[in-house]
C-alpha cells in the first residue's frame, strides 16, 4: 500500500474541507463538481473512512474528516509558505541567455517560414 493518498485527492478534500463545498471547491479547482466526488470518494476508500457526511443541503466533516482537514490545511500552509520564500529569494537565478544549434547546411531552412 502507498504511503500517501493520490495528491490529486488531497488537492479535492483541503478544498472541499475549507469551503464547505464540493461545488465551491470544484470551481475553485477549475473542475467538476462530479470529479471532486470521485476524488473524495478515492481518498475515502483509501483511508478506509469517511470524510464527509453528505446531506441534503450540504456536507459537513465527519471527526476523522475535521482531523485530516486540520493536518492537511497546515502542511498545505507549510509548503506555500516555503514556496513563496524560495520564489522570493534574491538567490534564485533566471535562465537566460542564447541558445545556438547547429544544423547541416544541407537542411531546408524555408520550412521554418
Amino acid at each position: 500500500m502507498d504511503t500517501l493518498p493520490p495528491l490529486t485527492a488531497i488537492r479535492a478534500f483541503n478544498a472541499a474541507a475549507r469551503l464547505v463545498s464540493f461545488a465551491k471547491a470544484a470551481a475553485e479547482l477549475h473542475v467538476t463538481h462530479s470529479a471532486i466526488g470521485k476524488q473524495i470518494r478515492l481518498l475515502e476508500d483509501w483511508m478506509g473512512v469517511p470524510m464527509f457526511r453528505r446531506r441534503p443541503r450540504g456536507i459537513v466533516l465527519t471527526d476523522e474528516g475535521a482531523e485530516l482537514a486540520k493536518e492537511v490545511g497546515s502542511a498545505f500552509s507549510t509548503l506555500s509558505a516555503a514556496i513563496k520564500k524560495l520564489r522570493n529569494s534574491e538567490a534564485i537565478r533566471r535562465v537566460s541567455g542564447t541558445v545556438q544549434i547547429s544544423v547541416p547546411t544541407s537542411y531546408n531552412i524555408s520550412l521554418w517560414r
